[in-house]
């Protein structure tokens, strides 16, 4: 009967605002689960690209040929500069950056490579073409965070893109214990951080994996990797150790940019101009913007299976309900247009607090009159 589907559902909207009151906490509990399952994944993930990288370099530092063009840098490289090439020494030097060239191709993410000598002055770089650029790269001195005392951690910009170097020693054919005639080093892409299962975050929050200085090492948002960020939050999670923090501000930041300005534009000026009766489809079309701009699949999939009952309750309102209504309704599309998020906050929740079963609404009179 007509009486019993009010009651069940009347019952089943206030077990929705029941599950209402404690989804916040359920679905803080899943994002943090989550958060904390793809950090654990990203973790095993780069410590094994790490790895896999550290033992690759190595054993291109072994290199019989590398080991050669070390022993005889002393020869074109005098008081840490480049001397006038001879043939030879061009032949030999382009020889070794092709092997370099070689070798970075056996790691997908890898870019460019080098190797220095014992005080840090290139004698090799995979990007030399042919003889024409070797003073391009050959002779210049290096900063030891480039070769001896590389943290992988640490981002490098060269020619303004992002890198991060793996370095290892070359020592002379039976003499370890005399200390390293030079370094090998890797420069690799920043792709090394990231992982396709950081996809699954864009939709519940937003990523970051940042080094002490505060670059993107790795993000939900690629484009935003090498970066360096700006913002004394960051600094503060950095500082105290942090393995992993949530800002929901900035969450929510993200979250209100994402509502099209421009569709609740065209829906603000639909409940001004027109009629009451179309109230409940312009209610139903804003509510939608607001929750489809979240990308929350959760609460997008709770709020279709409640949307029904809400439609079956609210539609037939009177006039005097649909103007309050219509009011509160267009505040809350001004307080979104003027990026006042604040107050589009209280507005919205205001909104849904004051959400119950009307005693002008027609349909419980109608509810009221109807027999079993």
């Amino acid at each position: 009967s007509f009486i019993l589907s009010i009651i069940v559902i009347a019952v089943m909207t206030s077990v929705a605002f029941f599950t209402y009151n404690y989804s916040q906490k359920i679905m803080s509990d899943q994002i943090a689960e989550k958060i904390d399952l793809i950090r654990n994944n990203q973790r095993g993930k780069i410590l094994g690209e790490i790895k896999d990288i550290k033992e690759m370099t190595q054993y291109f530092s072994e290199s019989s040929d590398i080991k050669g063009l070390i022993s005889m840098n002393n020869y074109f490289i005098k008081d840490g500069k480049l001397v006038e090439l001879t043939n030879v020494w061009s032949s030999l030097i382009t020889k070794n950056s092709d092997i370099l060239t070689q070798n970075n191709g056996m790691l997908a993410a890898s870019e460019f490579s080098y190797i220095t000598n014992e005080n840090g002055v290139v004698v090799a770089d995979s990007r030399i073409g042919n003889t024409d650029n070797i003073k391009e790269y050959v002779g210049k001195k290096l900063s030891e965070n480039e070769y001896s005392k590389v943290l992988n951690e640490e981002v490098h910009i060269y020619n303004g893109k992002p890198y991060v170097l793996f370095n290892s020693k070359i020592n002379a054919e039976g003499a370890e214990e005399d200390g390293p005639t030079g370094y090998y080093v890797m420069a690799m892409s920043l792709d090394i951080f990231y992982s396709d299962s950081l996809q699954s975050l864009t939709s519940i929050s937003s990523f970051k994996l940042l080094n002490s200085n505060g670059y993107i090492l790795s993000s939900s948002d690629k484009s935003l990797m090498g970066n360096q960020i700006d913002d004394s939050w960051y600094e503060t999670q950095i500082n105290s150790s942090q393995e992993s923090a949530v800002r929901d501000l900035e969450n929510r930041k993200q979250y209100f940019d994402q509502i099209s300005k421009k569709r609740i534009s065209e829906l603000r000026d639909k409940f001004i101009k027109s009629h009451h009766k179309r109230f409940s489809v312009f209610d139903s079309q804003l509510h939608k913007e607001i929750v489809f701009a979240s990308h929350n699949n959760y609460l997008i999939d709770s709020y279709l299976k409640m949307i029904n009952h809400f439609t079956m309750l609210f539609s037939y309102l009177n006039d005097q309900r649909s103007e309050s209504s219509r009011e509160e309704h267009i505040n809350l599309i001004d307080s979104i247009i003027e990026d006042n998020k604040q107050k589009a906050y209280k507005i919205l929740f205001r909104h849904l607090d004051r959400v119950e079963i009307a005693k002008d609404a027609k349909i419980k009179k109608r509810a009221q009159k109807e027999p079993f």
